[in-house]
């Protein structure tokens, strides 16, 4: 994942919560709670293009929207798992992944 796209999608969360005081770990949390969604909609099956059209119906920033892609196709370029126990590992690992790059600040 690039710095830029990692990046834009923390800014763009927190800009669609403009209301809300977030820290940068709440901010980053937040993201891996959106990475975590899409890993898991890839291991369970669904195909990319929904999830993509399910982004361009959201409440994003572009720069929001511009980081989520990123972490779309990141996820879609991850292998799809047969067991549940891969999935659900692949999908917490994905989470954490990206919540740690988030709080590094994309380095």
């Amino acid at each position: 994942m690039s710095t830029q796209n990692v990046a834009a999608l923390c800014v763009g969360m927190l800009i669609v919560h403009p209301a809300l005081a977030m820290t940068t770990d709440e901010a980053c949390a937040n993201v891996a709670r959106a990475a975590e969604a899409v890993m898991q909609a890839r291991q369970n099956g669904m195909a990319m293009q929904t999830v993509l059209e399910k982004l361009n119906d959201a409440q994003f920033t572009a720069a929001g929207k511009d980081g989520f892609r990123a972490v779309i196709m990141m996820a879609y370029d991850q292998p799809h798992f047969n067991t549940d126990e891969n999935k659900q590992n692949a999908i917490n690992d994905f989470r954490d992944q990206v919540q740690l790059f988030c709080m590094k600040g994309g380095n």
